[in-house]
């Protein structure tokens, strides 16, 4: 076998090589330098996204056929990003009953305009 035959060995071209590494090194900044004022930079904030976060949601998206791929830092922010679409439609949601407290209430506060 000359060639891999998976996606996950090959992850999408980064073009962020400033050390000759073949994989994304791990950011841990918090903060990115403008070159200018008002200048449009991809990172500008490691909450918002960073490079480590971007290789990661792409090989997500590559991984499942998709466009685009999310990474979360909390159970709740991925709760709320896949259901927040729906907050103006009218759905029914079954929960579980030992749905934990903070997401009880998620539910019934903030995603239904309050109960």
């Amino acid at each position: 076998m000359t060639e891999f035959n998976t996606k996950l060995v090959h992850q999408p071209a980064q073009h962020d090589n400033n050390t000759g590494a073949v994989t994304v090194p791990i950011y841990k900044a918090t903060t990115f330098k403008y070159p200018e004022v008002c200048a449009q930079i991809k990172d500008d904030y490691s909450r918002s996204g960073n490079p480590t976060r971007r290789a990661v949601e792409e090989q997500l998206a590559a991984l499942e056929e998709g466009d685009y791929g999310f990474c979360f830092s909390s159970g709740m922010a991925a709760i709320h990003a896949a259901l927040a679409i729906f907050k103006k439609k009218v759905i029914t949601c079954l929960l579980e009953t030992r749905f934990m407290a903070g997401h009880f209430g998620y539910f019934m506060n903030s995603l239904s305009g309050g109960g």
